[in-house]
């Protein structure tokens, strides 16, 4: 029997080393694209209509002269913001349990044409009850938000979860940008750009335009939503899912509340004293920071920690951004290290909403 020399390569070493070609190359499903393109332009709508108000809820209630003492308007403001979220929490199960019967697509669509319709009615407002009632409209409409997601899950699978999952997630934040820079440089329009919009009817309804620009919008994503997404076989929904999304759906949104109204609130009072334009810019940075944590950060950590620690850890941020708001105030008088505290708060808040994603 022939010997092998000691350093003679051995043979799956060596170049004439046979190949394998009866163990499968792993199965990689090929995203579709524009299926995952509509979804993500339907779900950028809820942060676009929903955040386009926090710039001037404020002024708008101030303007309806509910109250003699300003520094009480936050009860009025956290009404009309906490009244789109009570509203959504309690439609987003239901409207999962609808979409097993009747399918997710009349789901989205209904649901973003009834998005556009209260936020252009929004703009039409002229008391504090025709405000609750277009909030609440609008709250009951984007409670399609669970459904969203199981279209999601429906359209992928686990071998390209890593790349759709932070696309889709990207759109919020996207939203939370789009959202204040519309209704912070678009309210008051007669004021701000007299040659373009001096006319009586604005200078009635000064916040119709944002309201209206987001409305068209929705419009939009819905109409081209009931063109071209296309119905999937019903999967049954989990109901842990719809009560995760809904208590983060109230967490997340107390929080931009409370931050605005803290922004609007006058320094003698404990706040910051922002303008409309400068709570607008504050939101943007929130967005911006969300864009870039889930481009650069979002795929590594699921694949390295997994969507249930990873969940669990954004979860843990909220009681910090919490605590951390109030001692912005300590600073109100430093610009600098204002909006480097801002910044701070606002990137520790986008980390706890990669829960969402």
């Amino acid at each position: 029997m022939s010997q092998v020399p000691p350093n003679a390569p051995l043979p799956a070493d060596s170049e004439e080393a046979a190949t394998d070609t009866n163990t499968p190359v792993p199965y990689k499903s090929t995203l579709p694209v524009l299926q995952l393109a509509i979804l993500c332009a339907v779900r950028l709508m809820d942060p676009v209509t929903f955040t386009q108000i926090f710039p001037y809820i404020n002024q708008f209630l101030t303007r309806l002269h509910l109250i003699e003492d300003q520094s009480q308007i936050g009860f009025y403001s956290g009404l009309v913001e906490s009244t789109f979220a009570f509203f959504q929490l309690i439609s987003i199960y239901q409207w999962t349990r609808l979409s097993e019967s009747i399918g997710r697509r009349p789901i989205v669509v209904g649901g973003t044409f009834g998005l556009a319709f209260a936020t252009t009615v929004l703009g039409l407002s002229s008391s504090l009850w025709t405000i609750l009632l277009s909030r609440a409209l609008a709250g009951l409409c984007s409670g399609n938000a669970a459904v969203l997601h199981s279209v999601l899950g429906e359209l992928t699978d686990s071998t390209n979860q890593h790349i759709a999952f932070p696309l889709y997630g990207l759109f919020w934040p996207l939203g939370s940008i789009l959202g204040p820079i519309l209704g912070g440089s678009l309210a008051n329009p007669a004021d701000k750009y007299p040659t373009l919009f001096d006319y009586q009817f604005l200078r009635d309804f000064p916040y119709f335009l944002p309201c209206l620009s987001a409305g068209i919008l929705a419009f939009a994503a819905a109409m081209t939503a009931a063109i071209y997404l296309k119905e999937l076989l019903s999967i049954p929904i989990i109901r842990s899912l719809s009560i995760s999304g809904a208590s983060l759906c109230f967490t997340a949104t107390a929080f931009d509340a409370v931050f605005v109204l803290f922004c609007y609130t006058s320094i003698p009072d404990g706040g910051l004293n922002f303008s409309t334009t400068h709570i607008g810019y504050a939101l943007a940075i929130a967005g911006t920071s969300s864009i870039a944590i889930q481009v650069l950060l979002l795929p590594s950590l699921l694949t390295t920690f997994g969507h249930a620690r990873l969940y669990n850890f954004c979860m843990f941020m909220w009681p910090l951004a919490y605590l951390f708001m109030p001692f912005l105030h300590l600073v109100a008088d430093s610009p600098i290290a204002l909006w480097t505290g801002i910044a701070s708060l606002l990137t520790l808040s986008r980390v706890a909403c990669l829960a969402y994603s």
